[in-house]
């Protein structure tokens, strides 16, 4: 991909902050990837449960505040998403 196509915003964080947030991502994908195999089994009320509980947003750990707005308001859409799952 040339520089010039690459839409990717590079976020400056502190070492210890960038290491707690890839785990925190990390483990938001191991939640979404389960929560996705739930819904292909037909496991709505178990994948809603799942979402709800293991991919709230930062989980009061604070990595919100080094975040640009525009991240932060797309975190946010993400969890009023994840907690609108019906049965």
């Amino acid at each position: 991909m040339a520089a010039a196509d690459n839409l990717r915003t590079v976020i400056e964080l502190p070492p210890e902050v960038r290491t707690q947030f890839l785990e925190h991502m990390r483990t938001h994908m191991t939640s979404l990837d389960n929560v996705i195999q739930l819904i292909a089994d037909g496991k709505l009320k178990e994948a809603r449960v799942l979402a709800r509980s293991e991919m709230a947003i930062g989980q009061g750990s604070g990595l919100g505040r080094h975040m640009p707005r525009e991240f932060r308001e797309i975190g946010l859409s993400f969890t009023v998403r994840r907690t609108t799952l019906r049965e």
